[in-house]
């Protein structure tokens, strides 16, 4: 018998073994009988069981918690953090970054490591994947998804709900009204739209739906540090946890699904090397590579010289633009959006700084419908591009440098390519020839000589920023050979093994990828479901 004491912002839950919680009426928020385990207080080497056992509770692992939570199922969610932030834990992150554009403590600053992750911070952006980013591109290797669009739709629509917002009706988020706008019919752009979570703090919203939940054991300060493969390394058999006060628990599970991001995900499997001496899953050397990030452009503005033009744009909430798919295989260009602010002032300030995109957005929502309102003579002119998934760009360990529990620390390498270069620079030329041509208006630079730059291919860096997305290391692919995960986010080779969120896209799209996190692992319950309910226990 284990008897687990957890105290927290005044209730207070005592309770028996995972397996002996009582019962408790449906809707009732009885906090005594919550399964919350304080794993610093467990006797040291517990063991525990669960039919799934999740790493992880931010927006991937609460959602496939919550998905999981009505199959009859057992499930252990584990969180290397509190309720809330702490610098202790935060600091686990602390690792390398190797990069001439993010900045030096990117692998701290860009996630939060407490219960709901980093949906603690997020603004909210929400936008399903465009059909062609799940294709093969040839001008960009090593791309193409082995599911499609039409996979994930069903799933979109029900992630909108996890998210709090309205789906957008065809589940694409492009807008085919061109009257009277810069989106002239048969042009090299199309009119895009991002839905808003208010935003959804996963570790607020659905805290309480996970803790009171019979089968569902939320275990906090509970860090994994290394999975163990049985001897034909085709199944995993036990995790590692520990916690920063020193004790160590045992969990055994028929699926293990590691919800840790992108860096994490990949960091743990090349740590647990006691039957593959690369890591698990890395047979083809593919775990930790294929990093990608959202490089944000602003530093460019246009002076309106035909209001009548951007009339619709925003009287009917049309914010955005990006490329065609016509125009992204014309060109053999990246993914990129293109979002305009009103402004009345130059677009990056003296010391560099610049408006956020999403909290740009939430002004633009938050401002009165359209009118006959006179529009500014200025806007600002953010682009956000896609990054190409180059090999190279990868997740590695410091074997010489520990994290607080002894595991190595992440080392970060990551750069822009010529294929990214050519991305921003050809949209910035795409969007002034619109402008001119239409007499709407002309793009201005807040350090001229950077107009130079772009009419020779290169993009405006000085006003170069990130989304702070952790995107790859654990990408899907058809074969072992190209990547970590099937279709399905298993493993290859491991049958009781996956992974959920963002690490497992093989392409990054230009859309924020909470959207995609959330109805990825949707599919991925209903999969683990079905996969449980054909195994005899």
């Amino acid at each position: 018998m284990v008897e687990i004491v957890f105290e927290r912002a005044g209730w207070f839950k005592k309770c028996a073994t995972p397996r002996q919680k009582p019962d408790v009426e449906p809707g009732a928020l009885d906090y005594r009988y919550t399964m919350v385990i304080d794993t610093r207080e467990l006797p040291d080497r517990t063991a525990l069981h669960f039919d799934v056992c999740i790493v992880g509770a931010g927006a991937a692992g609460i959602t496939l918690a919550r998905a999981l939570q009505s199959r009859r199922l057992t499930i252990g969610v584990l969180e290397s953090g509190g309720l809330e932030f702490d610098a202790r834990v935060q600091a686990l992150y602390e690792g390398t970054t190797t990069s001439a554009t993010l900045p030096r403590r990117y692998l701290t600053t860009s996630r939060l490591r407490f219960f709901g992750g980093s949906t603690n911070h997020w603004n909210g952006m929400c936008r399903p994947l465009d059909p062609l980013d799940f294709s093969r591109r040839p001008w960009v290797a090593d791309s193409g998804w082995p599911i499609t669009h039409d996979d994930l739709a069903p799933y979109y629509r029900q992630a909108a709900d996890v998210l709090q917002f309205a789906p957008l009706g065809d589940d694409r988020g492009d807008i085919v009204s061109h009257a009277a706008s810069i989106i002239p019919p048969q042009g090299p752009f199309v009119g895009r739209q991002f839905r808003m979570s208010p935003p959804t703090r996963f570790g607020q919203v659905y805290r309480d739906e996970l803790v009171t939940a019979a089968n569902v054991d939320v275990m906090l300060w509970a860090s994994a540090v290394r999975l163990d493969a049985n001897e034909a390394g085709n199944a995993v058999e036990r995790l590692h946890v520990t916690s920063l006060a020193g004790r160590t628990v045992t969990v055994a599970a028929r699926v293990f699904v590691l919800a840790t991001g992108g860096v994490e995900n990949a960091r743990l499997l090349l740590a647990s090397r006691t039957v593959q001496s690369t890591g698990l899953g890395n047979q083809s050397d593919c775990v930790g590579r294929y990093f990608m990030e959202h490089p944000e452009c602003a530093g460019i503005r246009v002076m309106i010289t035909n209001h009548d033009v951007f009339g619709d744009l925003f009287r009917e909430r049309h914010r955005m633009l990006g490329p065609t798919a016509d125009a992204q295989q014309t060109h053999e260009m990246l993914n990129v959006n293109i979002q305009f602010i009103p402004d009345s002032a130059p677009p990056v300030s003296e010391s560099g700084t610049t408006l956020d995109m999403a909290e740009a957005v939430k002004a633009l929502d938050a401002a009165a419908p359209a009118t006959a309102e006179p529009l500014p003579d200025y806007l600002s002119c953010y682009l956000r591009a896609e990054s190409a998934p180059h090999r190279d760009n990868r997740v590695t360990l410091d074997e010489h440098d520990v994290d607080a529990l002894g595991l190595p620390r992440a080392r970060l390498r990551f750069a822009m390519g010529d294929l990214e270069t050519r991305t921003i620079a050809h949209t910035v030329r795409l969007l002034a020839g619109e402008l001119g041509s239409r007499a709407a208006g002309r793009l201005q630079f807040a350090h001229p000589e950077e107009a130079l730059t772009v009419a020779f291919g290169e993009p405006p860096w000085r006003g170069l920023q990130h989304g702070s997305h952790h995107i790859g290391t654990t990408r899907m692919s058809q074969t072992p050979a190209t990547g970590v995960v099937t279709g399905d986010c298993q493993v290859h080779g491991i049958e009781n093994l996956f992974i959920a969120g963002s690490s497992v896209f093989p392409t990054a799209g230009m859309a924020n990828p909470t959207y995609t996190i959330v109805a990825l692992s949707l599919r991925l319950a209903d999969h683990v479901a079905a996969r449980l309910a054909g195994v005899a226990r």
